[in-house]
């Protein structure tokens, strides 16, 4: 198995059992669990939302995504959620989110209320063992003293890109899709 294989969400979801019948089966099942995992993970509150998000990232989620129907409607999506067996769902999603936390570690620090961000993240730095660590910060933290202690303390740094810096903004994003491709590589397809 590709290392990276094990942390992709599509190998832990592999085996969920599709619980609708085949003549009504428009969209692929992890077609529709990727999409509504990407859209809660981006914000997303509801179905509707779930959906409005796939459409506005429709041409991104194509690259990874078999999407034959385009993208499933809100009430396919909520059909669908409500028809999957809540065990063996939550088997499937501790499986992945386990695989990704033997590679991931998440650190909170309380931040008070008359300040930012900005402020605890540093503290929260000194805490953990940066060297060797991929840290990921939202664009409140993109500050060049916070990358700068990330790189001193041997660790490497995702700082969040507003789309008002394009340039950059499509770089990271042609980078994260290359990752995907290459993790997404040993991806098998069930048609349905």
């Amino acid at each position: 198995m590709h290392p990276a294989s094990k942390l992709s969400l599509f190998s832990h979801f592999f085996g969920l059992e599709d619980p609708r019948i085949d003549r009504t089966k428009m969209h692929l099942l992890l077609d529709i669990i990727a999409l509504a995992i990407c859209a809660v993970i981006g914000g997303a509150e509801g179905w509707e939302e779930i959906e409005d998000f796939g459409h506005d990232k429709h041409d991104w989620l194509k690259r990874f995504l078999r999407l034959p129907n385009g993208i499933p409607s809100h009430d396919t999506i909520s059909r669908v959620f409500r028809r999957l067996k809540p065990e063996a769902f939550q088997e499937c999603f501790l499986s992945w989110v386990q695989a990704l936390n033997e590679k991931l570690t998440l650190g909170q620090q309380a931040v008070d209320g008359k300040s930012n961000e900005i402020t605890p993240i540093p503290e929260l730095l000194r805490l953990i063992e940066l060297h060797g660590a991929i840290v990921t910060i939202d664009a409140m933290g993109c500050q060049k003293k916070i990358a700068q202690d990330i790189a001193e303390g041997g660790g490497d740094y995702v700082l969040a890109v507003k789309d008002n810096q394009p340039t950059l903004h499509a770089a990271l994003q042609e980078h994260s899709l290359r990752y995907m491709r290459r993790t997404l590589s040993t991806r098998t397809f069930v048609d349905s």
